[in-house]
């Protein structure tokens, strides 16, 4: 389930986006928050509207860091340390520089765990059955 519409996305980050590179994305960052919540966020419709606002919110926000680093390309070339074109050289500082959280290699904006961690969804306490 993708957990934002185009409009949400436009209207919570005021930017624009066309809707083939929306729908490229929304799919990525939905899987994402479902990873920060271990799934939990797959329960969307049964959770109070408050909650599920805080999901879109950090869906939006997630979309919005894939967009601004490169969209898909950036994902395919998440691996991609250093290139050179000409005398212009680049490296990627590592992750353990960066101090980015990933989710399968995909960097998580750190405001997803802002708009999340009011919610208990974050949590990872595990229940035991008696």
């Amino acid at each position: 389930m993708n957990y934002i519409d185009i409009d949400f996305y436009k209207d919570f980050t005021k930017t624009e986006i066309d809707e083939a590179t929306f729908a490229e994305l929304v799919e990525v960052a939905s899987r994402v928050i479902d990873g920060k919540t271990t799934n939990k966020a797959t329960k969307f419709n049964e959770f109070p509207e408050n909650i599920q606002l805080a999901i879109k919110k950090a869906t939006a926000s997630q979309l919005r860091k894939l967009v601004g680093d490169g969209g898909i390309e950036s994902i395919d070339k998440g691996n991609l340390v250093s290139e050179s074109i000409g005398n212009y050289s680049y490296q990627k500082a590592s992750k353990s520089e960066k101090k980015v959280e990933t989710i399968n290699g995909i960097e998580v904006s750190p405001l997803v765990e802002f708009y999340l961690f009011p919610t208990g969804l974050l949590n990872r306490a595990v229940r035991g059955v008696c």
